[in-house]
Parts: C-alpha cells; sequence; structure tokens
C-alpha cells in the first residue's frame, strides 16, 4: 500500500512539473530595452521584467506582446504602428512630443487590440495650428477597426487637436471601447473646426465607433468640442451603459469666434451633412458639470447626454433613451437636460424616452430641461421627467427662453410629448417658443399643455408639474403604465433599468494584473508541486506512524 501511495504521488508531481510549460506564456521573454527594441514584427513575446524605453519601435508590429503584469517606463511611444495585439501593461513616466500623432504605448494602431492595458505615463503634445491626434494608450485608430478592452488611462493626456483619454482619433470602421475607464485630465487646446477632447475618445471622422460600459472620471477642456465619453462623433456613434462623472468645458473665451462651439456630458458633437448611421445612447448618465459657455457671448451649444446634433440632409436622427443626466447644463445659446441642439428635417430628428434630469439648466437664450432647440415636426420625447430648475444666466426679455423646446419655422403641434412630468420649481415659463415672428402662432406658455392636452394636437398630451415627492413618481408610472422611475435618497433615478457604468473608480479593470501568464504562471507552478511535496511527506508520514 506504501509502495502504491508513493508512485500516485510520484505521478502526481510529475505531471505537476509539466504545468510549468503549460501555464508559460508563449513566446520570447524580454529583459531589457535591447530586447524589445530587437523584437521581429511578428513575433510572440512577454515581459519577463519591468523595463525602461526611450526609443519608440519603429515600424509595423503585428505579433503579440504580453506584458505579464510587468510596468514599461517610457519618454516616447513604445510602437510607432502597433496593428498586434498588446496585453496585460502598464505604461508609467511623460511623454512630450511637438509633432504628429503620440499615445503611451502606440503613435497609431490598424487592426490593433489593446487588452487589460493601463497607462499612468503624461501624454503631452505641444504642437500647435497642424493635425495631431494624442491618446493615452493610442494616438490615432486607422485604416482597419481597433479594439480597446478593459483599458485604463490615469494619467493627464493634452493635445491640439484630437485629444481623448483612450485613444485620440479614430478613422476606421470598426473602431470600439468597451470596460475602458479614464481618470486623467483631458485637455484639447486650439478653437478650429475639428478640435475635440473626448474622456474616452476625442473625434471619429470617417466611420461610426462603438462604446460600451466606459467610465469617465477626470475633467474634459475643450477649445471647440467637448465630450465626458466622445468629443466629436462626426460619423455617429453607439454609446450604451457609459457614465461621465467628470466636469466638461468648452474653453474658448473669443467672443464671435465660433458659432457651433459646445459641449455634451456623453458627446459633445455629432453629424456632418453625410452621415449613414444613427446615433444612440442609452442606458448612459452623466454626472458631471457641462459648460460652454463664452462669457456675455449667446453662443455656445450644451447638453446633458449630447451638445449638438449638426445637420445630416435627412439622412439620419439620434435617440436618446434609459439615460440620466445629473449634472448641471450651462452654455450660452441652446442649453438642454438631454440635448442643447438639434438640426431638424423631414426625416432627421431626435427621440428622447424613458429620460430623467436632475440637473439645472442655465442660459442666456435657449434652457429646456430635454431638448432646448429642434425644428422638426417629428420630434419626440416621452415617458420623461425633469427636476431641474432653468435660470437665464443673463436677464433679457428680448432673449431669454425658458422653455421645454425651441424652434423656428415648425409646427409644434406635430411634436410628441407624451407623459411628462416636471418639478422644476415652475422655472420653465414656456412649452415651446418659436424665434421667428412670422411663426408666432407656436409660441405657447405652459398653461397650454399642463394638465391638459395641446389644443388641436393630438400627439402632445397634458403635462404633469408637481413638487417632487412619491406622488409624482406614482402619477408618472402610472401613466407610463410601468414601474419605470423610483424616488431615492430625494432624487429620482429608475426603478430597475440599469444605466450607466457596472465599473466605479474603485473597480478599475487591473490593466497589468490579469490570468497568470509567463514567469508568473511558473512561479503558480512551482509552488503548487512544492505543496504537492510537502502534502504528500505530510501523508506518508502519518500513514508510517498509524503503521507503527
Amino acid at each position: 500500500m506504501r509502495k502504491t501511495f508513493s508512485l500516485i504521488l510520484s505521478v502526481i508531481m510529475v505531471l505537476s512539473l509539466f504545468t510549468v510549460g503549460a501555464f508559460a506564456a508563449e513566446g520570447t521573454a524580454i529583459n531589457s530595452a535591447d530586447d524589445f527594441k530587437n523584437m521581429t514584427s511578428d513575433g510572440t513575446y512577454y515581459l519577463a521584467a519591468d523595463i525602461t524605453v526611450s526609443e519608440t519601435y519603429a515600424g509595423e508590429f503585428t505579433g503579440t506582446l504580453d506584458g505579464n503584469g510587468k510596468t514599461v517606463t517610457v519618454s516616447a511611444p513604445m510602437f510607432e504602428q502597433m496593428n498586434g495585439t498588446v496585453k496585460n501593461l502598464t505604461t508609467a513616466g511623460a511623454i512630450t512630443v511637438d509633432s504628429g500623432h503620440v499615445g503611451a504605448v502606440a503613435v497609431q494602431s490598424a487592426g490593433g487590440k489593446f487588452d487589460k492595458v493601463t497607462n499612468k505615463a503624461t501624454v503631452t503634445n505641444t504642437l500647435t495650428g497642424a493635425d495631431a491626434c494624442v491618446g493615452g494608450i493610442c494616438g490615432k485608430a486607422g485604416t482597419s477597426g481597433v479594439t480597446f478592452t478593459n483599458c485604463v488611462n490615469e494619467a493627464a493626456v493634452t493635445g491640439p487637436e484630437a485629444t481623448g483619454g483612450i485613444c485620440g482619433e479614430s478613422q476606421t470602421e470598426g473602431t470600439s471601447f468597451e470596460n475602458c475607464i479614464n481618470k486623467g485630465v483631458i485637455t484639447s487646446k486650439e478653437t478650429d473646426d475639428g478640435v475635440a477632447a473626448g474622456g474616452i475618445l476625442g473625434y471619429n471622422g470617417t466611420a461610426p465607433v462603438t462604446v460600451k460600459n466606459c467610465l469617465n472620471t477626470g475633467n474634459v477642456f475643450s477649445g471647440h468640442h467637448a465630450g465626458g465619453i466622445i468629443g466629436d462623433a462626426r460619423k455617429s456613434a453607439t454609446v450604451e451603459s457609459c457614465t461621465n462623472n467628470g466636469d466638461v468645458k468648452l474653453t474658448n473665451t473669443a467672443k464671435g469666434e465660433k458659432e457651433v462651439a459646445c459641449a455634451g456630458g456623453i458627446i459633445g458633437y455629432t453629424f456632418d451633412g453625410s452621415t449613414k448611421v444613427a446615433l444612440t445612447i442609452d442606458k448612459c448618465v452623466n454626472n458631471g458639470k457641462v459648460t460652454a459657455y463664452i462669457e456675455g457671448s449667446a453662443l455656445g451649444q450644451a447638453g446633458g447626454m449630447v451638445g449638438y446634433v449638426q445637420n445630416n440632409k435627412g439622412a439620419v436622427g439620434a435617440t436618446v433613451k434609459n439615460s440620466i443626466n445629473n449634472g448641471d447644463v450651462i452654455s450660452g445659446c441652446q442649453t438642454g437636460g438631454i440635448a442643447g441642439y438639434v438640426f431638424g428635417s423631414k426625416e432627421e430628428y431626435i427621440t428622447i424616452e424613458n429620460c430623467i434630469n436632475t440637473g439645472n439648466i442655465s442660459a442666456i437664450e435657449w434652457a429646456s430641461p430635454f431638448v432646448a432647440y429642434t425644428n422638426n415636426n417629428s420630434t419626440v420625447v416621452k415617458n420623461s421627467i425633469s427636476t431641474g430648475k432653468l435660470s437665464a444666466l443673463v436677464e433679457d426679455d428680448t432673449k431669454n427662453r425658458l422653455c421645454i423646446v425651441g424652434l423656428s419655422s415648425a409646427d409644434v403641434k406635430a411634436y410628441t410629448y407624451e407623459n411628462i412630468f416636471l418639478a422644476d420649481g415652475g422655472t420653465a415659463k414656456y412649452f415651446s417658443y418659436a424665434n421667428n415672428d412670422k411663426n408666432a402662432a407656436n409660441r405657447f406658455e405652459m398653461s397650454a399643455v399642463l394638465d391638459k392636452n395641446l389644443e388641436g394636437s393630438e400627439t402632445v398630451k397634458a403635462f404633469t408639474r408637481g413638487e417632487l415627492n412619491a406622488d409624482l413618481i406614482t402619477k408618472a408610472n402610472t401613466a407610463i403604465g410601468s414601474e419605470l422611475f423610483a424616488l431615492r435618497d430625494g432624487k429620482v433615478v429608475f426603478a430597475s433599468i440599469k444605466a450607466g457604468s457596472t465599473l466605479s473608480a474603485g473597480s478599475t479593470p487591473s490593466g497589468g494584473g490579469s490570468t497568470p501568464t509567463g514567469d508568473t504562471a511558473a512561479y503558480v507552478a512551482v509552488v503548487a508541486v512544492a505543496a504537492v511535496v510537502i502534502l504528500g511527506a505530510a501523508l506518508v508520514s502519518k500513514k508510517r506512524t498509524i503503521a507503527e
């Protein structure tokens, strides 16, 4: 019996030895900057030690680099063109350049995959007046789709044009971000068209992008377009289950320089006249203050979800649903709890459904709890509630329009407003206000819709205004026909919809940590062997004692 047990123990020990090979990362170990520099472009590598890199890997890299939980201290981007895979890596240090695109891990990428990458290195481009994409991890995604999963930026990122916490700019189909976090301050300094800053992505100008379950906690500043998640989604986006906790601010102070300069809690600006994909914002939360105010000027657009939806020649529209704005929103011109300005055409319009605004809304001209200005008969706002107050930044009866919606030539009776609930302290003065005197018939005070349908309209239903209490929530849920809203700690929330990222600043993806690979796996295997030996010795000793 003793021999049999010893034989079994020996077999277990031998099999355990093979564990080292089974769990070790494939490829070649990198122990130094020279090892990194000499990698083949299509090889498979893993970091066996922390290293310092001061020189960018030249040319295209299509292989795999497993960071193995190690840290690379950088003073230059690691890769010029990272078209392969980088994972389980942390970068630290500081990078400052005065030209071109830049990111801590990659200058550019086409078809690359970044997984569990954490950047702690400041990234700065001091260039002025020229094209430059600056990102915490990657400067520019181009040619083919790039994926970012479980990535984190913890450092300040500063650039002249397209600047983002994870990636500066995407110019390709298929770029996506999932489970990513930005904690750094993001700044885009210039004021020209195309200048944009976003907590996750600065700008996408060729194709739509997808952003899911991402979180921004850093403040975002831009001279032209700023967004908590995306600064300028020119070719549209699908943004789902994302949260912005950072303040978003337009820094352009030149009066009259830019008529369209905007900020949004989730997206600053979208569409360009040829976009073919609709914008969707679903289950998102903005908790940051959104500001697009040039002092003393009635310029700037801002929205708790999206600041400005541009003319798209009637091709597509925008939908915001199941989302919450908790941040105050301020701008000179069109300012909305959900959207600031939405271009209206026969087929292009906005749909806002199942949304909550608790932020206060302030403007010189148009202030609204939902969408401040849209000139489209197909506009839809339904099953939504606002508890924020409207106010004028500068008292001027010829400019102040504290209303539910502003328009120019459209017929608001054709709009759809259904199951709308307000606890705004009576601050909304108008239901609709047409800025065109020839359309003065579409200037309706709130009394035209409070507790009654708008006369002559089949789609503008009675608004309910009251104090924020359980009774108002009950009325809303009864009218909607479901338990959509709840009152918790004095604020309106969704009763069951899980809006916003499941991530939080305290549950950051591990970046450098992951399933054991490389040397880490070997250590695990050795420890396992040692445990087997000790356990075996103990059992044999125990059997001897019993036998004696």
